[in-house]
């Protein structure tokens, strides 16, 4: 009799998906607040002026460097929003941004909302 058992990989040691349109969601935040700001002001309003510079920004803004937790807190919280919104590509991000009170997002229908561009709700 052959017994079968599960193999589970040590914690860490396999990769994880990033969010496909993170990007996407982190430069339309950027573009939004306050009817835009620039990649050096958005590094003070996410109070992280010494800690990284615009170059930062721009690489997360163009989907070549994911952003560490800590820094997309930061961007969920001057946003209004909960994290959920930038990690889940189901859920797009609100019309109004920043957003009081804090948004959960609006939740992606599955037919023709999985086209390129489509994180963000449109009014209509």
């Amino acid at each position: 009799m052959q017994i079968c058992q599960e193999v589970v990989p040590d914690m860490g040691s396999t990769s994880r998906q990033s969010p496909r349109f993170l990007a996407q969601k982190l430069r339309t935040i950027r573009k939004t607040i306050d009817g835009g700001v620039s990649q050096e002001e958005l590094v003070s309003r996410l109070g992280l002026m010494g800690e990284i510079n615009r170059t930062y920004i721009s690489r997360y803004e163009a989907g070549i460097l994911e952003p560490p937790l800590n820094i997309l807190l930061r961007y969920a919280e001057v946003a209004g929003l909960h994290l959920e919104v930038l990690a889940d590509d189901e859920i797009l991000l609100p019309d109004k941004i920043p957003s009081v009170p804090k948004s959960s997002g609006v939740r992606k229908r599955h037919a023709k909302s999985q086209q390129k561009g489509m994180f963000r709700r449109h009014q209509g």
